[in-house]
């Protein structure tokens, strides 16, 4: 067991509804015939719009080259409907949380943090947000 955990722009948790910039960036998959059950590979222009807006445009390239692979439709259709991430609330072992959130994330809105925040204080757990104001999207190499 640990002594904390760290969420960085963590996905809507259950009862949590995904705010309408995230509803914007699921759009592709949503929009896709039957999208819940198939895997579907993002468009550049969607990865740049929503998920590297703060890279330079080679960054973002270099990024969806690297990172973009096709993924389940259902995951968009669960984070869209506020059913997806079920967590053990009532869970009193839950060890403390950091929720991390950039305020210039296209995809999990830092308004939806206070929601999920809210959820997790609800039983007890000691819950940290911390928002930066500029994080880029990118992660190591």
């Amino acid at each position: 067991m640990g002594a904390a955990g760290i969420a960085i722009d963590r996905a809507p948790i259950r009862g949590v509804l995904a705010g309408p910039r995230a509803l914007r960036s699921a759009l592709s998959v949503l929009l896709t015939s039957k999208g819940w059950a198939k895997a579907i590979e993002m468009p550049f222009k969607n990865f740049q719009r929503d998920f590297a807006n703060t890279l330079s445009e080679m960054d973002q390239r270099e990024a969806y080259a690297r990172h973009i692979v096709p993924a389940p439709g259902r995951i968009h259709f669960q984070n869209a409907c506020g059913i997806a991430s079920r967590i053990g609330f009532g869970n009193a072992r839950r060890d403390p949380l950091l929720l991390v959130a950039g305020l210039s994330d296209q995809t999990i809105e830092p308004a939806m943090m206070p929601a999920t925040l809210r959820k997790d204080r609800k039983f007890g757990q000691t819950v940290v947000l911390k928002e930066f104001k500029w994080r880029p999207q990118r992660q190591g190499k």
